[in-house]
């Protein structure tokens, strides 16, 4: 099948599959499994082909990367062998689609959100850190009871209840079976705070070095009394 200036070659052997259709989310989506950004490709094609250049998919599925070559002016070949897979790859090439991406325009550091301090903790832990997620801060290497534990480190503007409020709900969605909230400051609602039964909460390293220096300052006040 000849489309532009690209041929999509029609598959030899005959293979169940379904037509796939448009989700809202993104403009080029087309729900097809492992689909790629238009925008991916492109760059792999600029830096790897000039203006007028063939470009060859032997496996092509939804057909990104020959709407990304016909995009940037070059020739394409797809080859595929489900049948819904080149109907769909006719469909997008006759009115191709781009969704800008802003991972790739503006990169993937401004989408880390957690602090040195944050990072290093983490990963004194043994978690796999989680970006962009106010409930979950980490996730155990090692699972427990074949599920995920979710970990949360108290905020400076979060009170001990909303962290534990935060972290329940998103562990709720991760399907976690146990959930641990690091606590980096003390308050006097602390006590008051409702937590899950499957929630431990633990004082961060410095806030342990800060409670052990005021016990040790206070044993020593102690001391100092009673040789008066």
């Amino acid at each position: 099948m000849q489309t532009g200036q690209g041929y999509v070659l029609l598959p030899t052997a005959r293979a169940g599959g379904q037509d796939t259709g448009n989700t809202s989310k993104a403009k080029e989506r087309t729900g097809y499994p492992t689909q790629k950004p238009v925008e991916l490709l492109e760059r792999i094609i600029r830096i790897s082909t000039d203006p007028g250049d063939c470009v060859l998919d032997p496996f092509c599925g939804s057909g990104t990367t020959l709407v990304a070559a016909k995009l940037l002016g070059r020739n394409y070949v797809g080859i595929d062998r489900n049948p819904s897979a080149v109907r769909l790859c006719g469909q997008r090439l006759e009115c191709p689609a781009k969704t800008e991406s802003r991972l790739l325009k503006v990169g993937i550091d401004s989408y880390k959100t957690k602090t040195e301090e944050e990072l290093a903790l983490l990963n004194t832990l043994g978690c796999d850190v989680v970006q962009r997620n106010k409930g979950i801060d980490g996730i155990l290497k090692t699972y427990y009871r074949n599920a995920p534990v979710a970990v949360k480190i108290q905020k400076k503007h979060e009170s001990l209840q909303e962290a534990a409020d935060l972290l329940c709900r998103a562990g709720n969605k991760k399907r976690c079976s146990f959930l641990v909230l690091v606590r980096t400051s003390r308050s006097a609602g602390d006590q008051e705070a409702a937590v899950p039964a499957n929630m431990t909460v633990m004082d961060s390293p410095e806030l342990l070095l800060e409670n052990e220096l005021s016990n040790q300052c206070s044993l020593y006040g102690v001391k100092s009394a009673q040789m008066l």
